[in-house]
């Protein structure tokens, strides 16, 4: 808390200095002393000065205005949210004030009005509602440190500046919107046959019933025991098995910091993580994560329930990627550690042409006891056409192409390992990865 002079002040005591410089220039001419006239202007610039503190802010117990602050639950990363401020002047004098929120650094605040700091002037015991608007433009947890406020005198010649602690820790989610609209198109291309939620009858390894023969059944379906009993052909009827298991591995090292279309990669694989952990329980199996590739690695295990989505969502909102490479042996035996059942394991991921031997040993571990399916990010530069007019533009065209043929030869030999591999751009991660999870459980793979 300190006291701060206002405009007024500094403009009275330009007065007072001219007052000084006038006087002293008429003693000089004229040969009187003035020095009492001089004495007697200082006195009560700070007698008023004075005056002013004791009747502003004496006597008083506590501070005279009060604030709350009414933020929402939670945030979406560049979504605009309102902020609202009730400030309640709680003394029988009117008062002056102005008022700044501290938001968190990575907060942006709207350029329509009101903006901080905002002027305020309250009748006795007046409450004020303020909203202003905010953007949040970084996934985590942040916190609101407090709100600052500078109050007037009563000339208005002081501001007493006083900071009240108000802490509010909220949490930026990724953005559902997207999300939504995934799943938009995810249920009309449902209702095309690409994908679906449904239970698969005549598919998959789990059996459901038995049934009479229809044409096109496989022999190897034909029950005998059935058919000699009924004297008639039986068929068994299966079904897409449940009650598996599915691990998704995101990989938070700099392979994903790439931004494409105002994300970056690694917020494409969140927002992919989320919507494909809902379809995995829809489906009937259960799912989990971890991560590797940062210093902070977590592992939720897999299992089913409505409240899943919610905890791996939870689990990964707040993770960045970090500046160091990504480690795909250690991540394989960590996870050989924490996964003892075997499952389907999804590696999100995008890999560079120096991967190839890593990999192989991480799907030589992995193998063991899981079957693993490689979701591979795939960089739109590397298929924007290029117009070829300088030799920068044949330099560029010509190590692009370069890249390609060790990055295709590269993956060629990872296809080989027996695996699952999608390599798509980010823009089709989320639609092209579920109908391959599908295609998987139907064929009865794992």
């Amino acid at each position: 808390m300190k006291w701060i002079p206002t405009k007024k002040t500094l403009w009275l005591l330009a007065v007072l200095l001219l007052w000084f410089f006038l006087f002293n220039t008429l003693s000089f001419f004229t040969g009187y002393a003035l020095g009492l006239p001089l004495l007697a202007g200082a006195l009560a610039v700070a007698a008023l000065l004075l005056f002013d503190i004791l009747t502003s802010f004496a006597r008083q117990d506590g501070l005279p205005v009060g604030v709350q602050r009414n933020i929402p639950h939670y945030f979406i990363i560049n979504a605009w949210e309102s902020i609202e401020l009730t400030v309640h002047n709680r003394s029988d004098k009117k008062l002056a004030l102005s008022l700044f929120d501290h938001l968190p650094g990575t907060f942006h605040l709207s350029d329509n009005p009101p903006m901080l700091p905002i002027n305020l002037t309250l009748s006795a015991n007046e409450q004020a509602d303020i909203r202003y608007r905010i953007k949040p433009q970084q996934r985590g947890q942040h916190t609101f440190a407090g709100v600052q406020l500078r109050l007037s005198s009563r000339l208005g010649l002081w501001q007493k500046n006083v900071f009240l602690t108000l802490p509010a820790t909220v949490k930026v989610y990724p953005d559902f919107r997207r999300l939504e609209q995934q799943e938009l198109q995810s249920e009309q291309s449902h209702a095309q046959g690409n994908l679906s939620h449904q239970r698969q009858r005549g598919t998959g390894t789990d059996f459901d019933q038995l049934r009479e023969y229809r044409m096109g059944d496989a022999l190897n379906r034909i029950d005998h025991k059935a058919t000699a009993r009924l004297n008639k052909l039986i068929s068994k009827e299966y079904q897409i098995e449940r009650d598996q298991q599915v691990v998704i591995l995101l990989d938070c090292s700099r392979r994903l910091r790439v931004f494409q279309d105002g994300l970056s990669h690694f917020d494409y694989a969140l927002n992919t993580t989320v919507f494909l952990a809902r379809t995995v329980l829809n489906q009937g199996d259960a799912v989990g994560l971890m991560n590797f590739g940062n210093a902070d690695n977590r592992f939720v295990p897999p299992k089913k329930g409505r409240h899943r989505v919610n905890k791996i969502l939870n689990s990964i909102y707040d993770l960045h990627t970090s500046h160091a490479a990504p480690d795909y042996i250690k991540a394989a035996k960590q996870l050989m550690v924490r996964q003892k059942r075997r499952c389907l394991v999804i590696l999100l991921t995008s890999l560079q042409d120096e991967d190839s031997d890593a990999i192989k040993t991480m799907l030589r571990i992995l193998q063991r006891r899981h079957l693993v399916l490689i979701a591979n990010l795939k960089p739109e530069i590397l298929n924007q056409p290029v117009d070829v007019h300088s030799l920068e533009d044949a330099i560029f065209y010509a190590s692009r192409e370069t890249y390609n043929n060790y990055r295709d030869k590269m993956l060629q030999h990872i296809r080989e390992q027996k695996l699952i591999l999608l390599d798509t751009p980010p823009q089709g991660l989320t639609t092209r990865l579920l109908n391959m999870y599908i295609n998987i459980k139907q064929a009865g793979i794992f």
